[in-house]
């Protein structure tokens, strides 16, 4: 069981925003009402927004307000639930652009955005901006950004940012730009066009990553908006298989140990074998006759012999 948070480390403590508890069977619990057609922090739309960030391994997520819209309620909800937070069903596949940005060039992307919206009618959807790996406060109504903090490490246990710091405006970061925003900007000189590239990835993918990843739960592929959903465990086929591994070395374990020992009875019989046929080849000349040397013969006993001869 995983808890999903967003966590800004600001001058007046921690704010913990809980997204609930996330289990292993295609649901994610929440404990709070999610407004996604208000500009407050959303910790639905960040679920959207980090699974692109998993996706494209970029360092901040950038997509407008008007890309989600409705109401999340407290409780049990699946994926489905939360796919119908997307006002578009019909998302291109290709939803956002890699870009290289320093710091300062992407504050000021972000400044400018928000003083196009005017600020004070940041009511409208479509006015306000959805980050994840970023956190901004802004003065109203001049739009002015006052401070910046983004995420240096993440855990990778869960979707929590475990070092918010201060930006610097030269640090350097790969965002993931939804195209509407790219393409309103891309003439400014906010990007660099020869080094962006274009991501073969929408929110719905990144909504299906962010399951995949922190929920435990195989999904089948998704052909449009109306997903067809598998709900398998990944936990339980991963029990089953260490099972099955635990089975199988017990099984190989057994026919080494078998295997040995076999090798090990060949082996003395073999010695045994040897032993024997040493101390036969050792004992065989004691059971062969001793030839005899002639005994020693006396002076008389050689003439007799002589003189029979003749």
């Amino acid at each position: 069981m995983l808890t999903a948070r967003g966590l800004i480390d600001d001058d007046s403590g921690p704010i913990d925003i809980s997204l609930g508890y996330i289990d292993q069977h295609l649901t994610i619990s929440t404990g709070e009402t999610c407004n996604l057609s208000a500009p407050e922090y959303s910790p639905a739309a960040e679920a959207f927004l980090h699974g692109v960030l998993l996706i494209t391994g970029a360092d901040v997520v950038l997509a407008p307000g008007s890309s989600f819209s409705g109401v999340l309620a407290p409780g049990t909800k699946k994926i489905v639930d939360f796919l119908g937070l997307i006002p578009n069903s019909s998302l291109p596949q290709s939803q956002f652009t890699l870009v290289p940005m320093t710091g300062r060039s992407l504050v000021t992307l972000i400044q400018t955005y928000l003083a196009e919206a005017q600020c004070q009618t940041l009511q409208q959807p479509r006015f306000f901006l959805r980050l994840v790996g970023l956190r901004f406060e802004y003065t109203s109504p001049d739009c002015r950004i006052k401070t910046v903090r983004y995420c240096r490490t993440w855990i990778l246990e869960d979707p929590l940012c475990h070092n918010w710091v201060s930006m610097d405006p030269s640090t350097s970061f790969m965002v993931a730009i939804d195209n509407s925003v790219y393409t309103h900007f891309v003439n400014q000189s906010f990007f660099n066009k020869e080094l962006s590239q274009q991501m073969d990835v929408n929110l719905i993918d990144g909504i299906i990553r962010y399951f995949r990843q922190y929920n435990g739960t195989t999904l089948v592929p998704h052909d449009n908006f109306n997903l067809s959903l598998v709900s398998l465990s990944t936990k339980e086929f991963r029990l089953k298989l260490l099972f099955l591994l635990a089975v199988l070395s017990s099984i190989v374990l057994m026919l080494v140990v078998r295997q040995c020992l076999e090798m090990k009875r060949q082996d003395r019989n073999s010695r045994v074998q040897l032993f024997y046929r040493l101390q036969s080849a050792i004992k065989a000349p004691s059971r062969m006759k001793t030839p005899q040397l002639p005994r020693k013969q006396t002076r008389r006993e050689i003439l007799r012999d002589m003189a029979s001869l003749n």
